[in-house]
């Protein structure tokens, strides 16, 4: 983080990987503050240890995964974005991410780490230990089930970010949201099969929305 502080103080640098990062932010100033935004957020998940609430939960979707996002959502918008765009950026990264937290499961918990609101898995009855075990149980379905249904909410509900952003976004982010949402119908079909190991979209339906966003791009020359 030092070596971008101090790029972004002098205008250069001779790391390789932060040159690059500079002439973005020369060519698109409005950068600039979307990436202080991120290195000031970046100590969020270097401290991570859980979330006890919902609330919790948002404030590191406020503090790190939006920050994280709008690096890239940001330089699509432009300098001047949609009214109510990082608003959809937001509904858009917190059904991302809350499916990512569903779907790693195994590998999070096989890190330590356990990623999910620990008064959501009190009002199912579900512990860590039975998470780490790997349980089939009805709890652990409804637990499942109740996560993945918010993601797919929020994922949905994110289609309004396509029309906010510029047409040359548009099937970037179109692809995006169709294939998280194929994943999250993969996750809730494997259900406490994600204890084992991530479920993955299936490849035939994510080709055919590549192939779909690929003919738009097209269109769009």
């Amino acid at each position: 983080m030092k070596e971008v502080r101090d790029g972004l103080a002098g205008g250069e640098s001779e790391d390789p990987a932060v040159g690059p990062l500079l002439h973005t932010v020369s060519a698109h100033p409005g950068m600039r503050g979307r990436v202080e935004d991120f290195l000031d957020a970046a100590a969020t998940e270097l401290e991570f240890t859980g979330f006890a609430t919902e609330v919790d939960y948002q404030r590191y979707v406020d503090a790190y995964a939006l920050p994280a996002f709008m690096l890239i959502a940001g330089l699509i918008a432009g300098e001047d974005p949609a009214t109510d765009y990082r608003e959809a950026c937001r509904v858009y990264i917190d059904g991302s991410q809350r499916l990512d937290f569903v779907n790693d499961l195994a590998e999070d918990l096989a890190d330590g780490r356990l990623n999910l609101v620990r008064e959501t898995l009190d009002a199912h009855g579900v512990t860590r230990a039975d998470l780490e075990n790997a349980w089939d149980t009805a709890a652990i379905r409804g637990l499942l089930a109740q996560l993945l249904g918010e993601a797919r909410e929020c994922l949905s509900t994110s289609r309004s970010m396509v029309g906010l952003a510029p047409p040359e976004g548009r099937p970037l982010f179109r692809a995006m949201i169709e294939i998280e949402l194929l994943m999250a119908t993969a996750a809730a079909t494997k259900g406490p099969g994600l204890l084992r190991a991530p479920a993955r979209p299936p490849l035939p339906a994510t080709a055919r929305v590549l192939l779909r966003e690929r003919r738009s791009v097209r269109h769009l020359r």
